[in-house]
């Protein structure tokens, strides 16, 4: 009977690992969710070194919960995005809407601005759903029902990456949804399997008929030479937060808002001005 009562309390423990209530506050603050219901979409950026002097920030905090559990130091690259999409849910929207953000097919053909070309290029040449072996699922269907959690497999060839395998964990609590997904592929001379993924909240705000995004995008590079200048090529984090805001524009473009406008974050004369610096 004692063994019987710890199982069930291990049980309701691990149950409710995961039973954190999300809520705006716990990644904007207020006047960050005004800007964003105004249409704004906040993007900060932090690299190690700084040798570009492009970063907003010189520290970048992130949020870690129960979902997410992130100690932000151990990341040599961070960027985050803060935005406001209109969706008003329903029972209808709420299968959509989960359908769309667990499909990894839907990835193929994100498009981002690329500041080097100065226009926009196609970001995710392709995209599929795939067992935990990387076998590829052929004729996915649809969801039916909404899980609290479910984990799923990927692969998308990206435009600079190559091609790349990832985990996905989804959760839902109530109307919002924390999409993680993790590389599981070694980017030869910047990071090994695990260290590469983003994480996504969604809480959706009833009076306002919409969801608050928060997504970060974090990233261990191993080579410092790529960071601090003295190697044949440092790395921008421009390049990273456009990837960013690529992801935020095309999950709205999917579910019906077009953001196609808003693709390129950065003004290349604030930039150079300091205009967005937080320091």
């Amino acid at each position: 009977m004692k063994k019987t009562a710890v199982f069930i309390g291990l049980l309701v423990i691990g149950i409710c690992a995961f039973a954190e209530e999300l809520t705006v506050n716990m990644f904007m603050t207020e006047q960050e969710i005004d800007r964003v219901k105004s249409g704004e979409i906040i993007t900060r950026m932090y690299i190690k070194y700084n040798h570009h002097e492009e970063a907003t920030d010189l520290d970048l905090p992130v949020p870690s919960t129960s979902y997410a559990p992130v100690n932000y130091k151990n990341y040599q690259m961070i960027t985050d995005e803060k935005a406001f999409l209109p969706y008003e849910l329903n029972e209808k929207t709420k299968m959509t809407f989960y359908n769309t953000i667990s499909d990894a097919s839907k990835l193929a053909g994100m498009q981002y601005y690329s500041r080097r070309a100065d226009e926009v290029k196609t970001l995710v040449i392709n995209a599929y759903p795939t067992t935990k072996k990387w076998v590829k699922i052929k004729d996915q269907q649809p969801l039916t029902e909404i899980q609290p959690h479910i984990t799923g497999y990927f692969r998308q060839k990206d435009n600079k990456f190559g091609l790349l395998s990832f985990e996905s964990d989804l959760y839902n609590e109530r109307n919002n949804f924390v999409l993680v997904n993790t590389c599981k592929t070694p980017i030869p001379l910047v990071c090994y399997s695990d260290e590469y993924k983003t994480i996504t909240y969604f809480i959706y705000d009833e009076e306002a008929k919409g969801f608050y995004i928060y997504t970060v995008f974090l990233l261990v590079i191993r080579t410092d030479s790529l960071l601090n200048g003295k190697g044949l090529m440092t790395l921008n984090p421009t390049t990273f937060s456009n990837r960013l805001r690529a992801a935020t524009t095309h999950i709205a473009i999917l579910l019906g808002v077009d953001w196609s406008d808003k693709r390129n974050p950065w003004d290349s004369d604030k930039m150079k001005r300091g205009e967005y610096r937080n320091y």
